[in-house]
C-alpha cells in the first residue's frame, strides 16, 4: 500500500482540507477587525469590547479547530503546521516586506494581508511588542515584529492544546483500561488458585 492511499484516504483528505482552509479563519477575523471600527464606528464602549472579545473569541476558535479537526488526522502534528500555514507564511511575508526591502518597494496588498493573520490578538501582542519602549506609542519594525512573533506564537500554542489533549486524554483511557484489565485478571487468578487449593483438601 503506498503513502498517498494509507494517509490520504477520501475521509482523512477531507480534514485535510478543512484544515488548509481553517488557516482563512484568522486572516477573515482579522480584517473584520480593523475594518469594522473604521466602517461601521460606534461608542467606544462597544469598540473597547470588540477589542476584547476579538481575542479571547480567535484562541477558542482556534483551540476547538484543532481539537475537533486536526487532532483526528493520521499526522496531527503535520496537520498542526497546517492549520497555521498562512501564520507561518504571514510571518514571513512580514519580515520580507518591512525588515528587507525599503519601503518604496513594497506591495501593498502583500503588506495588509501579511499583518491579518494575528491582528485579532493586538490587544495581547501591542503590550508585548511595546513592553520595554518608554513610549508605547512609537512602534517601529523590531515592536511590530515582535507582535507579529508573539501573535502567531499564542495561534501555535491555541492549537497544539488543542491537538494535544484529545490524544493525551485517549493516552490516558488507554492506561487505566489496562491496569483494570490487568487488575481484573489478578483476581481472577487468585480466585481460580483459590478455588484449586480448595478442590487439593
Amino acid at each position: 500500500m503506498s503513502f498517498v492511499s494509507r494517509h490520504f484516504t477520501p475521509s482523512s483528505t477531507n480534514g485535510w482540507i478543512k484544515t488548509a482552509c481553517a488557516g482563512l479563519i484568522p486572516i477573515l477575523i482579522g480584517l473584520t477587525y480593523n475594518l469594522v471600527p473604521r466602517y461601521l464606528p460606534g461608542t467606544m464602549v462597544l469598540l473597547q469590547l470588540l477589542f476584547v472579545i476579538v481575542p479571547v473569541v480567535q484562541l477558542l476558535l482556534w483551540f476547538f479547530i484543532g481539537k475537533n479537526i486536526v487532532s483526528k488526522l493520521p499526522h496531527p502534528i503535520w496537520g498542526w503546521l497546517v492549520q497555521n500555514w498562512l501564520g507561518i507564511l504571514s510571518l514571513l511575508l512580514f519580515i520580507w516586506q518591512f525588515g528587507l526591502i525599503p519601503e518604496q518597494a513594497r506591495n501593498g496588498a502583500i503588506a495588509i494581508f501579511c499583518q491579518q493573520f494575528s491582528a485579532g490578538l493586538s490587544l495581547i501582542t501591542y503590550f508585548i511588542g511595546t513592553a520595554f519602549q518608554s513610549d508605547i506609542l512609537d512602534v517601529g519594525f523590531t515592536e511590530a515584529l515582535i507582535m507579529q512573533v508573539s501573535g502567531l506564537i499564542f495561534m501555535l500554542v491555541s492549537s497544539l492544546l488543542g491537538v494535544a489533549i484529545p490524544r493525551m486524554s485517549a493516552a490516558s483511557a488507554a492506561r487505566r483500561a489496562e491496569k483494570e484489565k490487568a487488575h481484573r485478571a489478578e483476581i481472577r487468578a487468585k480466585a481460580q488458585g483459590t478455588y484449586s487449593a480448595g478442590k487439593k483438601k
